[in-house]
């Protein structure tokens, strides 16, 4: 069977280019925006907060008094490369949320009798923050506006060991206090105030110059 030929004229093969250009360029616009999704910074994720019953000390003695362990120390990873463990309801609500941040520590301040520090003179901590989705790193979800330890800080940081023999930060924002001049701004100017007035406390009592 013979195929018929089809012969276009000018007009027409300027038609079907118009339309061939006009799919390449959705296509390519397409694919640009994917990569654009896909580039899209982690921690620009939304941050979701949840309340929570807490113990809050606020004074220096109080906090000295309920840590079991003090110390000044840094994490050694970017937030997102760190272990964070969230578990779920049977429903997908989520039950409990945490992050495993691993510490770089300088000086041991305040700890038990029988803490034995690793030669390597880390030690992995529990902070009340991590992702809802963690296999994707999508959405930080966090506890009375907890903010996390960040790399490249020095911090001294007040720990209370719970029934797994783990540490974790006690006091929320006030249970942390960063050494270097540049600090966390909270949500609002009466916690900004009293973080700031406790720091000064703490920065007094352990003898750290700021």
């Amino acid at each position: 069977m013979l195929k018929k030929k089809i012969k276009f004229n000018s007009k027409q093969i300027i038609i079907l280019a118009l339309i061939a250009l006009t799919i390449a360029i959705i296509n390519t616009s397409g694919l640009a925006a994917n990569n654009k999704a896909e580039s899209t910074p982690i921690e620009k994720a939304e941050t979701i907060n949840m309340d929570a019953n807490y113990i809050l000390f606020n004074d220096v003695n109080q906090l000295d008094q309920a840590a079991d362990l003090i110390l000044v120390g840094s994490p050694t990873m970017d937030f997102p490369e760190r272990e964070h463990i969230t578990t779920y309801f049977g429903d997908g609500a989520i039950q409990d949320f945490y992050t495993l941040t691993d510490l770089k520590i300088d000086k041991i301040l305040k700890g038990p009798q029988d803490f034995n520090l690793a030669t390597s003179q880390s030690l992995k901590i529990i902070e009340p923050i991590g992702y809802a989705k963690p296999e994707k790193k999508e959405n930080k979800i966090t506890r009375e506006e907890y903010s996390e330890l960040e790399k490249g800080e020095k911090y001294i940081i007040f720990l209370m060991q719970n029934d797994q023999g783990q540490y974790v930060v006690i006091n929320v924002n006030n249970g942390k206090f960063n050494l270097n001049e540049t600090e966390v701004s909270f949500a609002s100017d009466s916690e900004n105030v009293k973080h700031e007035k406790i720091k000064k406390e703490v920065f007094s009592k352990y003898k750290i110059k700021e």
